[in-house]
């Protein structure tokens, strides 16, 4: 029975298997007779998970929450099948943190002895800008004085033995602010780069570039607005210079000229104009939801740095290789959030697990069915369970996304904002891709 391996996700701050149920997954599965398994497990996140600074750095406790994902599906590769399991047919998906972790293992040339697809939802190696453990020592400093049992021995590089004689680990996990230390990392607890042999050996644009990675089958997506929630301060006043700021603050790079470096941060931002019409939420108009206009155009920097330009680029770099890659882009309306974010990362996260909302409950069921027609078959048209449209493969010679709304499954072109996204791509070191 072939498996679909699920790793959720969270910001690498939260998150748990227990917020999931995939009964409706399965039943659709058996319903359009291609059962299969669905298999997850939890992982460790936040400081516990991915420690900082010099002392995790010199006692190899990084990626710890990446280890953990790959270390259950190592689990599953060698037990799943006394479960009715097919070993040999693992595709793994995840969405957001969980994507990340996918991609970042498919820096593994090995990875295809753990799965042989995946589904990468909102989420690629360098979607949260990778740094090193160093860079992130103020964070850990100040999770650590948080804790009054450890905070005396920050300044003697004994927080890690202090931390693991702890009895209470509630305690620690109280003690994470996802956005502690902003200005050097919106989430600073998260994968950073642990050098040869490490989990994150290089920035990953450089280990494309010498084939140390593994290309398998993908479904690859996004949602419109990616970029919506991850504004910092929507109220501020985002003016060009903030916005200049603000990204020279969190993509600081020793990789390259400073000056090469400033420039181009003011060219990307100079590319995306202070014109609302042309912001993030996407087809809104004029419309600023009472917020200063600075929002909707830092929105969309954002969301096609960390997200649209990542997705593409491993869609072309798939397709060119010869590897299929069905590309997606989810546009179904969401009422249920504020209007400001429009579509934002993470909406479409109930629909693949078969939505109980009846007005969704047509696009869900198109989304499962492409799901798991691609998990038994590394094809998402197998013409069994719901009618839906054809999703062809992504084409080097015609690059087109299945756009996912509700009645109005249709294909797309993938050239929106090319322009911007090329700069994006062209630049992979300033951006930590």
């Amino acid at each position: 029975m072939p498996v679909l391996f699920w790793i959720y996700g969270g910001g690498f701050y939260q998150g748990s298997t227990s917020q999931y149920n995939m009964t409706n997954l399965v039943e659709q599965s058996v319903k359009r007779g291609t059962p299969v398994m669905v298999v997850t497990s939890n992982y460790r996140v936040g400081p516990l998970g991915f420690p900082q600074g010099n002392e995790a750095q010199d006692d190899g406790v990084l990626n710890l929450g990446i280890l953990d994902a790959k270390v259950a599906l190592e689990w599953a590769q060698e037990n799943i099948g006394a479960f009715g399991g097919d070993d040999s047919k693992i595709t793994v998906f995840g969405l957001s943190a969980g994507s990340i972790i996918i991609s970042i293992l498919m820096l593994d040339p090995n990875f295809s002895e753990l799965a042989r697809a995946a589904i990468l939802e909102s989420g690629w190696a360098a979607t949260l800008p990778l740094k090193y453990p160093t860079d992130n020592e103020a964070a850990w400093r100040s999770f650590v004085h948080g804790i009054p049992e450890c905070a005396s021995t920050i300044d003697n590089s004994t927080t890690l033995d202090c931390l693991r004689g702890l009895d209470n680990s509630s305690a620690l996990l109280a003690n994470i602010n996802p956005q502690d230390a902003y200005g050097a990392s919106l989430f600073p607890f998260g994968p950073v780069i642990d050098g040869p042999g490490g989990v994150v050996p290089d920035l990953p644009s450089n280990l494309y570039a010498h084939g140390n990675y593994t290309l398998l089958p993908t479904i690859s997506g996004n949602v419109l607005d990616e970029g919506t929630l991850f504004v910092p301060n929507p109220y501020a006043n985002l003016t060009t210079d903030t916005i200049v700021d603000v990204f020279i603050k969190n993509f600081s790079t020793p990789l390259i000229d400073a000056e090469v470096f400033s420039s181009s941060i003011a060219k990307v931002v100079s590319l995306y104009p202070e014109d609302p019409s042309a912001g993030s939420p996407y087809g809104t108009g004029n419309e600023t939801f009472g917020l200063h206009p600075g929002y909707k155009r830092i929105a969309s920097l954002v969301g096609d740095i960390n997200f649209d330009a990542l997705r593409r680029g491993w869609a072309q770099m798939s397709a060119s290789a010869g590897v299929p890659t069905y590309n997606f882009l989810f546009s179904q309306p969401q009422p249920g959030y504020p209007p400001a974010l429009g579509v934002p990362h993470g909406s479409n996260n109930a629909y693949q697990f078969g939505t109980e909302e009846p007005a969704d409950l047509a696009l869900a069921t198109a989304i499962m069915d492409y799901w798991l027609s691609f998990a038994t078959s590394l094809d998402p048209n197998d013409g069994l369970g719901s009618a839906r449209p054809e999703w062809p493969a992504y084409d080097v010679d015609t690059e087109v996304l299945l756009q996912l709304q509700d009645g109005n499954i249709t294909t797309i072109p993938d050239d929106y904002r090319k322009e911007k996204i090329d700069f994006v791509l062209e630049n992979p070191l300033v951006f930590h891709h």
